[in-house]
């Protein structure tokens, strides 16, 4: 078989790779074989580079710091080789002719980083990647015989026959492999990688060709690595005959059975496996210390009893209602109250906490929601509010007078300026209106509600303003001749109802219609 044939076949021989190996064991042993590469003086990048592949061999131990990080130790030999004659395109190489073969002896220090431990626990392939420091020596066999440069190179052949002799080198290997697991103890490798040295003699060549680049040189092996150590069916770092879960990954603290939350308590006696937890609580959380479970704490966030679910005894607003039985903890107020204070927001006689209604004005038989028609139907609930009506109809009149003449009557308004009950030359439309339904419709009836607004004056003077602005209405309309017994008038002081934003139109007069026979 030709030099050629053999090498090739050495170079194929690198694809197929067999190791001995446990996932997660400690330490494993491999035995490597492939085949090394060479540039230099005497190489280039080209196809021919994989007739010169020489063997190489060497042994290797590792340890696994981590799932995703382990160091390495290995040692190698292997030749490597050129020859000018196999680069027949160059005319200069074939009248150089220069040919060598080295024997390298490396010791080398490596760290790799597999990459997939980092999301797969249990990966079936593993690629990594790998660098660290070589040390080595190395014995050059150059020959300059064959060359028909002698005149051109003479003097430096002879430098180079001087200087490249046996020596001693450093170099960084960069490698890229993958992992391939058999079973518990085996597994299948490959890896590509090249060292750059820091010599330009590892070829016996230097100053006849590129004195200015150093050698690097590279190798494609497979390695037979066999497991140290008793087994770890799960992996865990934790050998089956100390490990109470042999068959599930877990964590040392919890003596190889799996601990979720790292808490140190196996799962499987876990109450709350995936929250970090004490002990004495069975492994859940208590981020208020009052030595209850948070899934038990009522009050998780403030300490408390055991007998109270975890919550404390609090008066926060000491009014002397207990926190948990006070409508407004934070706020004092009497017991009669629910331990609020007695606000009466909307002015109508009935505290906020017993009022449905708080910021409207309303009468207690309806709980303080409003009943603007005097209907005895909450507004809410009234299809007429502004018109005195029955029940049966919702709350709208039953009467020979059309719903939308009496809805539009009941929505008009009488407008005043500021601090006066004077009416305005606009006010006597609205009035006149008023008066032409209540000669249309006989049976009808009307009540003036007086209103001021908040900026007019004192609380007292406001109401008898609002009465006031009634008053004026009432005379208007008794003065056109409507029946004085068909009208009255009261004041409702201030708007608290918040229907309207612009304070003008809180200073006015509203009609309230209900029929006579009611």
């Amino acid at each position: 078989m030709s030099v050629r044939s053999t090498n090739i076949i050495l170079v194929l021989c690198c694809f197929f790779n067999i190791s001995l190996y446990s996932q997660w064991h400690k330490w494993d042993a491999s035995l490597h074989l492939g085949g090394g590469l060479y540039k230099g003086d005497i190489t280039s990048f080209d196809p021919n580079m994989l007739v010169e592949t020489q063997a190489a061999y060497g042994l290797s131990l590792r340890y696994k710091a981590l799932p995703y990080l382990q160091f390495k130790t290995s040692a190698f030999l292997l030749d490597i080789a050129g020859d000018d004659l196999n680069y027949g395109k160059s005319d200069y190489r074939l009248r150089r002719a220069f040919q060598f073969q080295t024997n390298l002896r490396e010791l080398g220090l490596h760290i790799e980083w597999h990459p997939l431990k980092y999301f797969f626990e249990k990966p079936l392939v593993q690629p990594y990647l790998s660098s660290g420091i070589i040390f080595g020596s190395f014995d050059p066999s150059a020959n300059f015989e064959r060359t028909e440069l002698v005149r051109e190179l003479g003097k430096l052949i002879i430098d180079d026959q001087e200087q490249g002799v046996k020596g001693n080198f450093i170099a960084v290997p960069i490698s890229l492999g993958g992992q391939l697991e058999l079973n518990d103890r085996m597994q299948l490798e490959l890896e590509a990688t090249f060292r750059i040295s820091n010599s330009d003699f590892l070829d016996g060549v230097s100053h006849t060709a590129n004195p200015n680049d150093n050698d690097w040189y590279g190798m494609i092996h497979v390695g037979f690595t066999y497991q140290l150590g008793t087994n770890d069916r799960d992996r865990d770092g934790i050998v089956d005959t100390e490990d109470e879960c042999p068959n599930d990954a877990g964590a040392l603290t919890a003596s190889g059975c799996p601990d979720t939350d790292g808490d140190g308590l196996m799962d499987r006696f876990d109450r709350c496996p995936e929250e970090f937890g004490s002990a004495d609580l069975g492994g859940c959380p208590d981020r208020d210390y009052d030595k209850v479970a948070d899934r038990d704490d009522l009050c998780p966030d403030q300490a408390g009893l055991r007998s109270r679910r975890g919550c404390p005894i609090l008066d926060t607003d000491e009014d002397g209602i207990e926190d948990t039985k006070d409508k407004c903890p934070m706020v004092a107020g009497p017991i009669d109250n629910l331990g609020c204070p007695v606000v009466d927001s909307d002015d109508d006689g009935i505290t906020d906490v017993k009022d449905r209604c708080p910021y409207e004005f309303g009468i207690a038989i309806l709980d303080g929601c409003p009943d603007t028609d005097g209907d005895g139907i909450e507004d809410s609930k009234d299809d007429c509010p502004q018109i005195f009506g029955e029940i049966e109809s919702n709350g709208c009149p039953s009467d020979d007078a059309p719903l939308s003449e009496v809805t539009r009557i009941g929505k008009l308004s009488v407008q005043f300026d500021r601090d006066t009950e004077r009416l305005g030359i606009s006010s006597y439309k609205e009035l006149d209106e008023l008066i032409r339904f209540l000669n249309t419709y006989s049976n009808y009836k009307v009540e003036l509600l007086g209103y001021a607004s908040i900026d007019e004056g004192k609380k007292a003077g406001r109401r008898k303003l609002a009465e006031n602005r009634a008053l004026s209405s009432y005379k208007y309309l008794i003065s056109e001749k409507i029946d004085k017994n068909r009208i009255s008038y009261q004041s409702r002081g201030i708007d608290k109802t918040g229907r309207y934003q612009d304070r003008s139109m809180h200073r006015r007069v509203e009609f309230r219609l209900y029929k006579s026979d009611m």
